[in-house]
């Protein structure tokens, strides 16, 4: 049974526990947090007060200090987050990303829900889903973190590895990953966290770069590890315990210019190919802007079969889901949903 706009009907969200601590409880019995910061009263989510309280993993793990910088780097280089959170409510593809987030989960948003964004970087990427509810903003970067906290106090942040996130099963109604899946050394692992704290019937959104041929020197400026393809990626969520709703590519547009990118740098002294960053690179600005809008509304009625990026949107099994669909076919309340889901996310006329 497909579910509508409004998730459940009910005229009232339900009654949400509003405190952090309580995201924490897990069957694994894990400590309490040694180090907190206070949450600003000023600090709000939606309507709802929040508690911006950062925590590390090894607080909850009780593994020692350096764990997070032992098992993996953080998901892009730190220069890297000081570009994006200078450009991100602007750059055409975070604006048009956010609203083909929107889009696609427009029929699960719902008023006081609990929402993570996993791999959340400066916070851009989550912070138009606080209309929503309460949103944690997660990341392995404290570079990263300290940009939320600056710049987008209206998100929880916490320091925080997708391979064993510091979160109780079932927290989370909707859960966002945006290129960070890949950047994990475990990419199962990190694939069955954020199914595990997904809340039955909560559907979550996973975008991650696309092709192994496409691998460029923006990758390693990204710490992409590995690029899926449409299967691979649904493979993952499937062994994740997840019902796939919808997974094909997105940023088609972009395929042929970054294959001319990606192999001039394979043709490029290694010393000038390990740096490189898309943000910096604003000339056809102008012209991938309207392909963007293009590109989605051809998404509201089919798929493509190729692109720079591919996604999935899955729920995890319940009584609130709507079942499995098939791969490249939209939501078949698209057009009647893709009005209010642009609405719900921040003005993002290109």
């Amino acid at each position: 049974m497909r579910r509508t706009a409004d998730r459940s009907g009910r005229d009232e969200p339900s009654p949400r526990d509003g405190s952090t601590s309580a995201m924490y409880a897990s069957s694994r019995a894990a400590p309490e947090p040694s180090s907190c910061r206070e949450p600003s009263r000023g600090d709000r989510v939606g309507a709802q007060a929040w508690s911006t309280t950062e925590v590390t993993v090894e607080s909850f793990r009780g593994a020692p200090s350096n764990a997070i910088r032992a098992r993996y780097r953080p998901g892009v280089e730190p220069e890297e987050y000081g570009r994006i959170a200078a450009v991100e409510d602007q750059h055409w593809w975070y604006r048009n990303t956010r609203a083909l987030m929107a889009e696609l989960l427009g029929p699960w948003l719902a008023a006081g829900q609990t929402i993570l964004d996993a791999g959340c970087g400066p916070g851009g990427n989550g912070a138009w889903l606080t209309r929503h509810g309460r949103v944690v903003g997660v990341d392995v970067s404290a570079e990263a973190l300290r940009f939320v906290r600056s710049g987008r106090p209206e998100l929880a942040p916490v320091r925080a590895d997708l391979q064993a996130l510091p979160f109780r099963e079932q927290t989370f109604d909707v859960v966002v990953a945006i290129t960070v899946v890949c950047s994990v050394p475990d990419d199962a692992a990190a694939m069955t966290e954020l199914a595990r704290v997904l809340r039955p019937g909560g559907v979550a959104l996973v975008l991650e770069p696309a092709f192994r041929a496409l691998r460029r020197a923006h990758d390693k400026t990204g710490h992409v590890r590995r690029r899926y393809r449409r299967a691979e990626l649904v493979g993952a969520a499937v062994r994740a315990g997840l019902l796939i709703e919808r997974a094909t590519y997105a940023y088609s547009f972009l395929a042929p210019p970054a294959a001319v990118l990606a192999a001039a740098d394979r043709l490029r002294p290694r010393a000038v190919a390990d740096a490189g960053s898309d943000v910096d690179r604003r000339a056809l600005d102008p012209l991938f802007a309207p392909l963007a809008r293009l590109e989605r509304w051809w998404l509201r009625h089919a798929g493509v079969p190729f692109g720079t990026s591919t996604f999935v949107v899955a729920t995890r099994p319940g009584s609130a889901g709507r079942g499995p669909a098939q791969d490249d076919q939209p939501h078949p309340q698209a057009d009647q949903v893709h009005q209010r889901a642009a609405d719900a996310a921040e003005p993002e006329e290109l």
